[in-house]
């Protein structure tokens, strides 16, 4: 099992894009963490500092779009540098402004340019993958290092603001997320691998308009950009039936817990899954796991919010959700048109964004009238329609279908 993650690890100039990735990718969960508290402790209000920490997230869904376009025509090392830059002078003056009587909409501007400016190392690495791993049935496991090490990365960001806030304040704790996000940034941007990367200029007809050129969605990628909208909508409700459920249950601390359990089988499913030869198709491998989805959160609507009955079923969704994201990815190798890789990535990850945000959304809204676990009914009906959409549009995966119609 380990053996195909050493083998790559020793591919030459692979590691280090890797573990500058991992360091680029901390900062986004330790930001959000950071921020929120930050803000609110200048301004004794969660309402502004949700705000600000809102604006961040937003900024990052349409930064990593944008950037994606940007590494697709002018390479890595460019975008990488300039964003590094511009992030950690955002921050910088974010923080600096937190601690006056700055008015809350400089600091959602600030916090918006702070997030689209986070340099796109994940991108970039998925980009690179390609390239440096030569062998067809090896870049499987290393499309699941990389979604194992940004789950680690998500994991351990807001544990880091946890500990420095013992030994510091928030600002500290958003002060080091930025030398974290130039630092990754700057390091990727320097590995030979990045350096080397050229866009795939001749993909683009010479004639091509602007927005014809920025067109990327093929019918194969509009598949898999449904099918993370379902996954993220579903996570999105799940996120917030989880703690609504501990409160309800008198047990606000069993919601982390149930949290880490489905972050545990995430990367225990992303790792095991990366580590093995298959002999399913990748369309089929995503629609089995989509399928696993689906009843593992319809057994927790059966649950009907018993938070330790729920424990085991939290374990058993990440274990599902990790390889479905990661035979998504792997099929942009097929569905994505030439040169257009990492715009994508990037569109693929903002559906899924989206789907967050607006389950978060419906889930608080039906929590006025619902218990919590009604939210796992409609995220399980979230992903069987997502499952029969990817069913339905199978053949788009296969390759056959991947010029834009």
């Amino acid at each position: 099992m380990f053996r195909p993650y050493a083998r790559i690890l020793r591919t030459p100039h692979t590691a280090l894009p890797f573990l500058s990735s991992f360091l680029g990718s901390l900062p986004i969960t330790m930001l959000s963490l950071g921020l929120l508290l930050l803000i609110q402790s200048g301004t004794g209000s969660f309402a502004q500092a949700g705000l600000v920490s809102g604006s961040l997230s937003a900024g990052n869904g349409i930064g990593l779009i944008v950037q994606g376009r940007l590494i697709d025509r002018y390479g890595q090392t460019a975008v990488l540098i300039i964003t590094g830059v511009l992030c950690g002078s955002a921050l910088m003056t974010l923080t600096f402004a937190a601690s006056r009587a700055t008015p809350v909409t400089v600091l959602v501007f600030l916090a918006g340019i702070a997030g689209a400016s986070i340099p796109a190392v994940i991108t970039s690495m998925r980009v690179l993958i390609p390239e440096l791993v030569a062998e067809p049935d090896l870049r499987t496991a290393g499309y699941a290092l990389l979604g194992t090490q940004f789950q680690l990365a998500m994991i351990s960001g807001p544990l880091v603001v946890s500990a420095l806030l013992v030994l510091a304040s928030p600002a500290y704790a958003v002060l080091i997320a930025a030398g974290l996000a130039v630092v990754g940034g700057f390091v990727f941007a320097a590995t030979p691998a990045s350096r080397r990367w050229r866009p795939n200029r001749s993909a683009r007809p010479a004639d091509a308009t602007p927005l014809r050129s920025l067109a990327v969605v093929t019918p194969g990628l509009l598949t898999l950009l449904i099918a993370n909208f379902g996954a993220g909508l579903a996570g999105g409700l799940i996120s917030v039936a989880v703690p609504a459920i501990a409160v309800a249950g008198g047990v606000v601390s069993l919601a982390g817990l149930l949290f880490a359990a489905q972050s545990a089988g995430d990367i225990l499913g992303g790792f095991v899954y990366g580590g093995r030869d298959w002999r399913l198709p990748v369309p089929y491998r995503l629609l089995v796991c989509q399928a696993a989805v689906v009843v593992a959160a319809a057994l927790l609507a059966l649950t009907t919010g018993h938070p330790l009955a729920m424990l085991p079923l939290m374990f058993a969704l990440g274990l599902s959700q990790a390889p479905g994201t990661i035979a998504g990815s792997t099929l942009l190798d097929v569905v994505s048109r030439k040169g257009a890789l990492g715009a994508s990535y990037t569109t693929l990850v903002a559906a899924s964004l989206a789907g967050v945000a607006i389950g978060s959304s419906v889930g608080g809204a039906v929590l006025n009238t619902a218990a919590g676990w009604v939210l796992f009914a409609i995220a399980a009906a979230a992903t069987a329609a997502a499952w029969g959409q990817t069913f339905w549009r199978r053949r788009t995966l296969s390759g056959t279908e991947v010029q834009i119609r």
